[in-house]
């Protein structure tokens, strides 16, 4: 069996992904490529301090923060990658936000759920469905 291969375009996309990080003063580590052929990068933000990953094969970005909770953004066309990539990284950056922030939600009759609140107006739940951000005008 053929093992999956990183996006054609994926030096460019990677470059994007350091770049964004210096420029906003965040560690990142990577890229690896692993057994399916995903980039994978480890990246540790000042406000937030824990890692976050960020994952794409050219189709599938990922974007795994501490805890169990995730967001993903997908290019059906290789034209779609960058703004992908771009929605990925701002998701990233609002994640960074100090006004980012875990909330206990109570639930009549049930366990209290949590929940991660995101500065872009995105709620996420480690299971089940999340709320996207905020749409801008």
């Amino acid at each position: 069996m053929k093992k999956p291969q990183p996006p054609s375009d994926a030096a460019q996309l990677s470059a994007v992904v350091t770049t964004h990080c210096a420029d906003k003063g965040y560690a990142v580590a990577g890229p690896e490529t692993d057994k399916y052929g995903y980039l994978n990068f480890q990246v540790t933000t000042a406000d937030q301090g824990a890692r976050t990953g960020i994952s794409f094969n050219g189709e599938v970005f990922i974007l795994s923060f501490p805890a169990g909770y995730g967001w993903t953004e997908f290019a059906q066309t290789p034209e779609e990658r960058p703004e992908a990539l771009a929605t990925v990284l701002s998701f990233l950056d609002a994640y960074a936000d100090p006004a980012t922030r875990e909330v206990e939600v109570k639930r009549r009759l049930r366990r209290p759920r949590l929940e991660l609140h995101v500065s872009n107006g995105a709620v996420l739940r480690r299971r089940g469905l999340s709320r996207g951000p905020l749409e801008t005008p």
